[in-house]
């Protein structure tokens, strides 16, 4: 791979990341390249995978979510059947239990994602922090031999491992267990389930993201700058750890309609704004592990 014409974001990633300094936050556009579901899809999926599935094609997000949530609400007193529900409808279109020759070769941001956790002289991602239900990059971390810290409750203890992954909106393994069929396996999906986080996981979660983020940068891929939660997060981490001049919180990669729309507001919080065409993320990230690994920062 040729490093020569890096730009000056992709070097100043490449010190980042050799130096151990990035932390990895993801959203549902990286899963979408891991052949799974959109957040529409999901809703749909979810909806017809249910006993009382109606022609949803037509309903437009705000209508997917008000049936979700009335779902949600018959459930409540059978959850494991709820859960059951999402992670059917989450891998319905991932058919194989592991991750086959043909799968990687058709996920090029999953690649990118492993090269940024794995490292020896330079350093490395360590800590992920995601709002997808899957555990497809899990999975591939594993396969690289990597141990895996990842779950649902931030407040959960580090154990010996190489990454820590922190499912914020809830976690869905592929090959999931019984015992994670109970409430407490919380999935924050409905209007409902999102409103319980604002009022009550909020709070703490900003708390612990300004603890962990303390002389780290946060690098995103896969989220649009629409997610109201992950702004208000980022906010809190701006108000407890602000900005000295010349300082900046991290990067965050949007896609050209995205870019568009948010770059203006998310360089207010701090962030050096990245519009890159979907398909040309992987090999960017890809140039910036090859230059830190290389002597040319």
């Amino acid at each position: 791979m040729n490093i020569d014409n890096c730009d000056e974001i992709q070097k100043k990633i490449a010190r980042d990341l050799s130096d151990g300094r990035l932390i990895l936050m993801l959203g549902a556009g990286v899963s979408m390249g891991f052949n799974l579901p959109s957040w529409e899809n999901l809703l749909k999926n979810i909806l017809n995978t249910s006993e009382t599935a109606n022609d949803n094609s037509s309903l437009g997000l705000d209508e997917l979510s008000v049936q979700i949530d009335d779902l949600e609400h018959d459930l409540k007193n059978d959850y494991g059947r709820y859960i059951e529900i999402v992670h059917n409808a989450l891998y319905s279109e991932l058919k194989d239990t592991s991750l086959t020759s043909s799968f990687l070769t058709n996920a090029p941001l999953l690649l990118a994602l492993g090269a940024m956790c794995v490292g020896s002289v330079r350093g490395r991602v360590n800590h992920v922090i995601t709002l997808n239900y899957d555990d497809i990059l899990e999975q591939y971390l594993s396969m690289l031999g990597l141990k895996v810290n990842s779950g649902f409750d931030f407040k959960r203890p580090n154990f010996n491992s190489d990454v820590r992954i922190d499912h914020i909106h809830g976690y869905l393994p592929q090959k999931i267990d019984r015992k994670m069929m109970i409430p407490d396996n919380k999935i924050i999906l409905s209007d409902a389930s999102y409103a319980e986080v604002d009022n009550i996981i909020t709070p703490d979660l900003s708390h612990w993201l300004h603890n962990i983020t303390l002389g780290y940068k946060f690098f995103l891929v896969g989220l649009s700058g629409r997610d109201n939660h992950i702004k208000r997060f980022l906010l809190g981490v701006n108000t407890k750890q602000p900005l000295k001049a010349n300082e900046d919180r991290g990067y965050w990669i949007l896609t050209e309609n995205a870019y568009d729309e948010f770059h203006v507001g998310l360089s207010r919080l701090g962030f050096i704004v990245i519009k890159k065409a979907k398909e040309d993320i992987p090999e960017y990230i890809l140039k910036a592990c090859a230059l830190a690994g290389s002597q040319n920062l």
